[in-house]
């Protein structure tokens, strides 16, 4: 579906701000509710918050910033104390050289959310029309990451726990996690024979295997930010150290929902981590023809 054109000329400045006339009408009608009803909606935490764009942290031409942080009060729809150090990074190019070199990130859309300390943190979703919904993150898991409980809602005064503490530490190699990176599986899903030996799982058998544990590979069309970023080994469904986590499945109503990530781990170092949030309609989770695994 076409979006609406914002015309590059007769915009106007203004005290508080400017605005742009548009090509045509911005509206929300049947067509928008059917398509929200059978697409799985990716939102990156980046464009979550206008702040990082209205103050040129996201889109930062230099791209010269590895991180940056943020006070208590800084977002509108993000909810933290001072015990949390909230953090944003982006690492669009390969940064450095050596031990320490940002340049393997893996993420989508090359940036992500952090928060360390003891955070207890609540992120505001954007409503989606009315139905049944499959609530995840996409998320990188390692020996930095900490145990958080999270929470769901659409009352702030009410969000229930939506099962037991998740443990971001925990890699794809995991008993828990159960994940075979898909350059060791029988392919099925491409017909590829480079790979398809007897006896080995299939592609589609381990991801089924995955999600009865809650868990799924990363995007199989997002590749870490390295210096070999089209080959297929750096595909994130190659990849042990992001994972995607079903955190619930939930009837909405059409207004805005939140989520809530409560440190409950003991120890003061590790981090959490929130790459991007997946809000999947019944319809493309659970429908006819089986979800696509980008």
């Amino acid at each position: 579906m076409d979006g609406v054109e914002v015309l590059p000329s007769g915009g106007s400045s203004t005290v508080n701000g400017n605005f742009q006339f548009l090509g045509s009408i911005l509206s929300y009608n049947e067509n928008v509710v059917k398509m929200l009803r059978s697409e799985r909606i990716r939102i990156d935490t980046g464009i979550l918050f206008p702040e990082l764009v209205n103050n040129d942290i996201r889109l930062d031409p230099d791209g010269d910033m590895l991180w940056w942080h943020f006070p208590e009060g800084y977002f509108d729809d993000v909810r933290y104390d001072s015990q949390c150090d909230c953090k944003y990074n982006r690492w669009p190019q390969a940064q450095g050289t050596g031990t320490g070199a940002h340049y393997d990130l893996a993420a989508f859309r090359t940036d992500n959310m952090n928060f360390a300390g003891e955070y207890d943190v609540t992120l505001r979703l954007p409503a989606v029309p009315a139905g049944q919904y499959e609530i995840r993150i996409g998320y990188v898991c390692n020996i930095f990451m900490g145990i958080a409980q999270i929470y769901f809602g659409q009352n702030l005064s009410h969000m229930q726990p939506t099962g037991i503490p998740l443990n971001l530490g925990l890699i794809g190699s995991s008993a828990k996690v159960s994940m075979i990176t898909d350059n060791a599986l029988f392919d099925d899903i491409h017909n590829d024979m480079s790979n398809n030996v007897t006896g080995l799982t299939t592609i589609t058998e381990n991801d089924k295997a995955m999600r009865n544990l809650g868990y799924m590979k990363g995007p199989a069309c997002v590749y870490r930010v390295d210096n070999d970023r089209v080959s297929l080994r750096a595909k994130l469904v190659n990849d042990w150290w992001y994972l995607r986590h079903v955190v619930t499945t939930q009837t909405l109503e059409e207004k805005p929902f939140y989520l809530r990530f409560r440190k409950v781990d003991e120890r003061t170092e590790p981090m959490l981590n929130i790459d991007f949030i997946e809000i999947v309609p019944k319809s493309v989770y659970n429908g006819a023809i089986p979800e696509d695994r980008n």
